[in-house]
C-alpha cells in the first residue's frame, strides 16, 4: 500500500490514481503456500508494494494469541476468546463482567501499557513515528467502544443494559472511553495525521444496535473520542463491517471524515446516494460472494461499477480487498488486474 497516495486521495489533491489495497488474511498462511503467494506478490508489485513484508510473513506464520487455533487467550479487559482455525480472530466466550456483582472489584487496564488485545509498545510506536517521513496512522484496538463492552458484558447482557438503562451502564462506558481517550491523546501528540476508529456497527441485514441506542449510548463517546482529532484538524477513519446504512448519517455528523464500508452488504446504489459527496469512501471489497465464486467477468464488472459510481467522490475514494483461504487464485489474479484497470480511471 502507498500511504501518501492513499492520504492523498482525502485531502482533495491529486494523487494521479485512485488508492487500491490488498491484503492476505493470516488464514490464507495454511492455506496458501508460500511460492503462490510470492509469485502473485512479486509480479504485480504496483499493487503490492510492499512484497517483500507479504513474503516475509508467510515465512514466520506468527498468529496472534487470538487468532491461534484451539488457544484460549485473555485481553486487555480480561475477556477470554477462542478460534478454531489459525489466523481468523474468534469468539469472546467469557465476558469480564458477566454479573455486575464483579464490577466492584474489576481494575480497567492500563492505556500505557495495553492497546485492548494485549501489551502496548509506546516506545517502539515513537521511535516509528520520529523516523518517517511519510502519512503517520494511529489507531484503536478494532471494536474499540460498543463491541468491547459487548466483550466484557456479553453481547445479550449489554443490549438488556441498554434497554433497561442499567446505572451500572455509565460506569463502564466511562472506563472504555478514559482508555481510549489515552489513546487518542497519545497519538495526537505523537503527530499522527489520520487516526483510524475501527469497530464493526453492522450485521448482514442491519445494525447491531438500534438507531435509538445508537444514539443515546455509542456516538456521545465518538464524538467526544473524535475531538482531539478534529482540534488538530486530522482525519478520522472509520471502519464497519456490516449493514450500517442505518448510522451513517449520524457517523458523518459526529465527525467522521472517512467511512470504510462493505459493498455489497449496503449497495454500491446506496452508498452512492447516502455517502458520496458527504463523506470519503473507502470501499471495502466483497469477500463473501463475487471474489470467492464469481468469474473472472464478473469481478471486473463489479470493480467498474465501483468506480464509475464511487470513483469521482470529491471527498476522496479507496478501494480494499482483503484476501481470504477460500478465495480461488485465479480471483485473486482478477482482482489485481481489476484493480490496476480501474485505479486510473477518475485520476
Amino acid at each position: 500500500m502507498n500511504n501518501d497516495v492513499y492520504f492523498r486521495n482525502f485531502l482533495n489533491t491529486k494523487p494521479g490514481e485512485i488508492s487500491v489495497r490488498i491484503g492476505f488474511s493470516p488464514s490464507c498462511w495454511d492455506a496458501f503456500g508460500t511460492e503462490l503467494v510470492s509469485k502473485i506478490v512479486t509480479e504485480n508489485k504496483d499493487i503490492f508494494p510492499n512484497y517483500e513484508a507479504v513474503i516475509n510473513e508467510y515465512k514466520a506464520k506468527r498468529y496472534m494469541p487470538w487468532q491461534t487455533a484451539g488457544n484460549e487467550y485473555h485481553d486487555s479487559w480480561g475477556v477470554g476468546w477462542r478460534t478454531s482455525v489459525n489466523g481468523i480472530t474468534g469468539a469472546a466466550i467469557k465476558p469480564s463482567i458477566e454479573s455486575w456483582d464483579d464490577l466492584a472489584g474489576f481494575v480497567p487496564p492500563d492505556p500505557e501499557k495495553q492497546n485492548g488485545w494485549g501489551a502496548m509498545d509506546w516506545p517502539r510506536t515513537e521511535a516509528e513515528f520520529a523516523k518517517t517521513k511519510k502519512v503517520k496512522s494511529g489507531g484503536l484496538r478494532h471494536g474499540f467502544l460498543f463491541l468491547t463492552m459487548s466483550y466484557i458484558r456479553g453481547y445479550e447482557n449489554l443490549i438488556f443494559d441498554m434497554h433497561d438503562d442499567e446505572p451500572n451502564l455509565q460506569k463502564l462506558i466511562g472506563m472504555v472511553y478514559q482508555f481510549n481517550k489515552f489513546h487518542v491523546d497519545r497519538y495526537m501528540a505523537l503527530g499522527a495525521d489520520i487516526m483510524h476508529f475501527p469497530e464493526d456497527l453492522g450485521a448482514q441485514n442491519g445494525p447491531l444496535i438500534t438507531l435509538e441506542k445508537f444514539r443515546k449510548y455509542i456516538k456521545p463517546v465518538y464524538e467526544k473520542l473524535y475531538k482531539p482529532v478534529k482540534e488538530k484538524n486530522r482525519l478520522i477513519h472509520m471502519h464497519s463491517d456490516g449493514f450500517i446504512l442505518d448510522l451513517v448519517d449520524d457517523l458523518i455528523e459526529a465527525g467522521v471524515d472517512i467511512i470504510n464500508l462493505q459493498d455489497l452488504v449496503n449497495g454500491i446504489d446506496n452508498i452512492e446516494k447516502q455517502v458520496k459527496g458527504r463523506a470519503g469512501i473507502d470501499l471495502d471489497i466483497d469477500r463473501q460472494r463475487i471474489t470467492v465464486f464469481g468469474s473472472e467477468k464478473d469481478i471486473d464488472d463489479h470493480i467498474k461499477e465501483a468506480v464509475m459510481k464511487l470513483g469521482d467522490n470529491e471527498k476522496g475514494f479507496s478501494m480494499f480487498h482483503q484476501i481470504y483461504s477460500e478465495t480461488p487464485e485465479k480471483n485473486i489474479i482478477a482482482l489485481v488486474n481489476a484493480f490496476r484497470k480501474y485505479k486510473n480511471f477518475h485520476a
